[in-house]
């Protein structure tokens, strides 16, 4: 049985064509469930607490039970993490809501890490932007089809990410945050607006350890020309530039010395954090 083959479920592991939920359930027919995803590297998950405890958030906003204390869902992360053979992966947290014979259900499985081409943190990404709107942006739910469908269009398109825009702001990407650098300082969105990402809040918190400034409040496509560099972040991406939207360079088209600090900056964090996790 492979890694693809094999997922938890309430911390039984079982055969993936095992892992179903009926199809008239508020599951699928309202995507009433969360999940969190998270990078695993040499079998020890990066910030599990945090995402753990945002998963809990999640839940909490959608007034979704969750079948266990957090406690007792990191045990069973460890558990699956020790039996399938993917050393480094992208874990899958899935939290399913209630049916008529169940209650609620947490899904684990272990996914290949998504491969982007090299020359995205060379040269930088690009992307277009996408109108439309994210449903309750303050819970990570699995009502993702504006994601879906902002991604789709950006492949379609030829280009690596889509960002969705509405009532004349760019808000963040179909699976990743915006942050920019404008007139000296680092803007994003601002945390109550977005589903704000662990990798977001880990640079967030570099930036200031580097004495960068930065402000959170909605970016104005209308003053994307003002941008001199952006970049996204994601668990699969961590820190990755973005030099073009819509066609349009943004700033000189290049990756730039802000992008640049912070790459170096979170990447150092990331390998700290994971030697203190394996040694815990």
């Amino acid at each position: 049985m492979t890694s693809e083959d094999v997922v938890s479920r309430n911390g039984k592991l079982l055969p993936l064509a095992s892992a179903q939920v009926p199809l008239f359930t508020p599951v699928l027919l309202h995507a009433f469930g969360v999940y969190e995803s998270i990078q695993v590297s040499n079998g020890v998950p990066f910030h599990l607490n945090a995402h753990l405890r945002r998963l809990e958030h999640s839940a909490q906003y959608i007034a979704l039970p969750l079948p266990a204390s957090l406690t007792e869902i990191a045990g069973w992360v460890q558990v699956f993490l020790a039996r399938q053979p993917l050393p480094d992966c992208l874990l899958r947290i899935i939290v399913t809501g209630p049916t008529a014979t169940t209650g609620s259900t947490c899904w684990l499985r272990a996914e290949r890490l998504p491969e982007y081409p090299p020359r995205y943190w060379t040269l930088g990404a690009d992307a277009i932007t996408f109108t439309a709107v994210r449903p309750l942006p303050q819970a990570k739910t699995l009502n993702t089809l504006t994601n879906y469908l902002a991604q789709r269009a950006a492949h379609q398109a030829g280009c690596h990410e889509g960002l969705l825009v509405h009532g004349g702001k760019v808000w963040e990407g179909g699976s990743s945050n915006l942050l920019v650098v404008q007139d000296d300082q680092l803007l994003t969105p601002p945390s109550s607006d977005i589903l704000s990402g662990e990798t977001r809040e880990c640079v967030l918190t570099l930036a200031a350890d580097l004495g960068i400034l930065t402000q959170e409040m909605p970016l104005s496509l209308a003053e994307r020309s003002r941008w001199t560099e952006a970049f996204l972040t994601s668990t699969s991406r961590h820190v990755m530039p973005l030099t073009k939207i819509d066609q349009q360079p943004v700033g000189t088209g290049r990756v730039g010395p802000v992008t640049l600090r912070l790459h170096d900056a979170f990447e150092a964090y990331f390998r700290r954090e994971l030697r203190r996790a394996a040694d815990a």
